[in-house]
């Protein structure tokens, strides 16, 4: 088994990428989402383990992995996105796994979601558009609940 082959396969049927991004691009995508996630006051460990999940899934090396585990969340957002171009494309993804990141200690808050505007502000991107995110957010969790109950009525096997 390839683990080359399942990651590209990943990366294009969820993300729609042809490539794996380079290791500088996964750093500071997720130092922004860490920083989203710190909108609130505060990176909890479930948020930050949910994120490395994510990037760990999605071939992120192992040193990146490791600087974001210990990674504060106190740098400017602006800072963190612009400095390569990939990044500056990935605004909307950015605030949408910003709110995955922030429900990952399975409680998305107003308050989560109010920094959250603040920072997509920030970055161009309007209030009704993080509006939107939140919806797809909160439909695809719907759709994934009812996708599990009927794959699994006897529930989860392992």
């Amino acid at each position: 088994m390839s683990t080359e082959r399942g990651l590209l396969w990943l990366l294009k049927e969820t993300l729609n990428f042809d490539t794996k991004p380079p290791a500088m691009d996964y750093e500071h995508y997720g130092k922004a989402l860490l920083i989203c996630a710190k909108g609130d006051g505060k990176i909890v460990e479930a948020e930050r383990h949910w994120l490395l999940g994510y990037f760990d899934a999605f071939g992120c090396p192992e040193d990146v992995l490791d600087r974001l585990s210990k990674y504060d969340g106190n740098d400017d957002l602006k800072d963190v996105i612009e400095p390569t171009p990939a990044l500056s494309q990935t605004r909307h993804a950015a605030i949408y796994d910003a709110i995955r990141v922030s429900a990952g200690d399975g409680d998305l808050a107003a308050s989560e979601i109010s920094a959250i505007k603040r920072l997509a502000a920030d970055l161009g991107v309007s209030s009704t558009d993080v509006d939107d995110l939140v919806q797809v957010y909160t439909e695809e969790n719907t759709v994934k609940a009812r996708r599990q109950k009927l794959t699994y009525p006897r529930g989860q096997p392992y």
